[in-house]
């Protein structure tokens, strides 16, 4: 399809940050019919804004049901609601969905000989999940989970297409572990960080299967990178800190040390003996990414160990005591609430969540069952900086409703793939693949970010990530701990990335699909698509204004300001001769234009 003039005009606007800068003065405008009007208004504006946080994008009815039970019993109590429903609901898991996926595009077995291309098998039920699975809470939570126990998919191993010693795929060994953080996502912190610990991909990930004990006699040691990262990263983080996250100083001001090499040589020593399940031998067990790590006696640290706050392992316990007496000190550890809990807000709501807000959420670790991710998620989503983020305003003469952002610290930038899937899945994805299933490859190359490929340990981004340059408009907050601005999204936000993400957009609103490339069980190429329906968006292109307002709602969650509206309804209205390309360029500016990359 050859591409409209307003879709071109408006690519270049939307890309035009300047015009769009977001600022907390900024506002938009839905007009009304009458008082009742406006809260229907606001609801759908609330409704829209609690879903893009804790689904994959919120579709067109789920914002209506959602909006319409706001009406009914208010909006902490409807969003409750939703929350327990999610929580019922049984997960969807990815391994059995890519074996399946398997011998529906007609490979009898998944040996070597029978599956090519076996990578896609990886990214396919992910995708799959991400748009069309209804426990979205529970995706959104594993992918929230996979950015904190990082692993990828870079070790050679993991894409051997070879079965491994459960009898699986040795490719599918990643997707094993991602069921394990769906399974964990409504758990406990405590269960998870054992199962991660045990987990043969994160054991080849941070090295630590097939750790022997030391030797100083002939100057071997412990492999120390998991001991490392566990504390680093996975549960305490570098300095100690407050409940509220503020780091903790001494009395030169300096940030305390939450850990020290003392403490990762002993961790060190916990984490050894471990090896491949099934095996007869230390240096005779076969490769299975599917089981949990096993225990060699004889090749684990008996050694007393010294841990956190004076805590002693003593000599002579099984190594699997070791373990989980050392991941007991981590857990009750002062800092892992306010350091998961931080991380957790960082993915789902803002990315400088307050010291209250961080406080608030730790002490729903902390309180009742320690650790569970259920009255976490609560915290988080339900939070008063979550539920009034932004400033709401019934007008009259004329009836309308405004709406005013809180500024910088109130936000995030969405990332890549949270942009790519609220996009799709506002529009009834529909695959014209023989199975009828939403099969996507890896996005990395259009999106910079994709499951299994985060570069390193530290995710994709750092959660201190700061963008550089003064930030305009910007005074700090004595609320955010320790005074900083993050911006950890920025981290991965380049002119390279931004026309990639953009030129993806072009290419789907255009097309109204999404175009991929498959191989079937006899080698042979076809194409195949990810139909988009923008009929409804088609139907208002007569009421350009109307659009707009439809629109901002369903891609931005209500939040573009009325200058920037104004000047893209201004174009629209501008081209009478094609309801098509009006609709198309309608969204794509929205697509990329900073009010729905930026989330409040």
């Amino acid at each position: 399809m050859t591409e409209p003039r307003v879709a071109g005009r408006l690519i270049a606007l939307g890309l035009c940050s300047l015009l769009f800068a977001r600022g907390a003065a900024l506002a938009g405008t839905f007009p009304a019919a009458t008082e009742a009007h406006i809260d229907e208004i606001e609801a759908l504006v609330r409704s829209a804004q609690f879903l893009s946080r804790a689904t994959f994008g919120p579709t067109k009815d789920e914002i209506a049901e959602l909006a319409a039970r706001v009406v009914e019993v208010g909006d902490k109590k409807a969003f409750g609601e939703w929350i327990d429903d999610q929580f019922s609901m049984p997960p969807t898991y990815h391994h059995p969905l890519a074996k399946q996926m398997i011998l529906d595009d007609g490979y009898a077995d998944f040996l070597e000989q029978g599956v090519t291309r076996a990578g896609r098998y990886r990214h396919y039920p992910w995708w799959n999940a991400a748009l069309t699975a209804p426990d979205q809470l529970r995706q959104r939570m594993a992918w929230a989970l996979s950015q904190i126990f990082v692993i990828n998919q870079s070790p050679a191993g993991f894409g051997n297409r070879r079965n491994d010693a459960s009898g699986e795929p040795q490719y599918l060994g990643i997707v094993d572990y991602y069921d394990m953080l769906i399974e964990s996502s409504f758990g406990n912190y405590r269960d998870l960080l054992e199962d991660v610990t045990l987990h043969p991909i994160m054991g080849v990930f941070l090295s630590h299967v097939r750790n022997p004990k030391g030797d100083p006699a002939t100057g071997q040691f412990p492999d120390e990178n998991y001991a490392r990262e566990v504390e680093q990263l996975l549960s305490i983080g570098l300095y100690e800190l407050k409940i509220s996250g503020e780091i903790k100083t001494n009395s030169s001001g300096e940030p305390i040390d939450a850990y020290d090499n003392n403490d990762i040589r002993n961790f060190a020593r916990v984490f050894t003996g471990l090896n491949y399940a099934g095996g007869r031998s230390f240096e005779r067990t076969g490769i299975n990414y599917h089981d949990p790590m096993v225990m060699f006696e004889d090749y684990h640290d008996t050694g007393a160990k010294r841990l956190h706050r004076g805590a002693v392992l003593p000599p002579g316990q099984p190594g699997m005591k070791d373990i989980s007496d050392a991941l007991d000190n981590l857990f009750h550890h002062s800092n892992v609430a306010p350091f998961i809990s931080r991380l957790l807000i960082q993915r789902f709501v803002k990315s400088n969540p307050t010291k209250s807000y961080i406080k608030s959420v730790a002490r729903a670790f902390e309180g009742g069952e320690r650790g569970n991710f259920r009255a976490v998620l609560r915290a988080i989503l339900l939070h008063k900086e979550a539920m009034k983020s932004l400033k709401y305003r019934h007008l009259k003469k004329p009836w309308r409703l405004k709406i005013k952002t809180r500024g910088t610290e109130a936000s995030r930038m969405q990332e890549p793939v949270l942009r790519y899937t609220a996009f799709l899945r506002a529009f009834d994805p529909v695959s014209n693949h023989p199975t009828g299933r939403i099969l996507i490859p890896d996005m990395y190359g259009f999106l910079h970010q994709e499951v299994f490929r985060a570069p390193h340990v530290f995710n994709f981004y750092l959660p201190n990530h700061r963008a550089a340059g003064p930030v305009q408009s910007y005074v700090p907050s004595t609320k955010i701990p320790n005074g900083t601005l993050y911006t950890p999204e920025f981290e991965i936000f380049d002119s390279v990335t931004a026309n990639r993400i953009a030129n993806r957009f072009r290419s789907d609103v255009i097309d109204a699909a999404a175009d991929f490339r498959g191989l079937d069980a006899n080698g042979v190429v076809f194409d195949y698509e990810i139909l988009l329906d923008f009929s409804e968006e088609e139907a208002l292109t007569a009421n350009p204004a109307a659009l707009m307002r439809h629109l901002d709602l369903l891609l931005c969650q209500g939040t573009m300001n009325d200058k920037a509206r104004a000047k893209v309804t201004k174009i629209v209205a501008s081209e009478t001769d094609n309801p098509t390309a009006r609709a198309r360029g309608a969204i794509l500016s929205l697509l990329t234009s900073p009010d729905c990359a930026i989330h409040e």
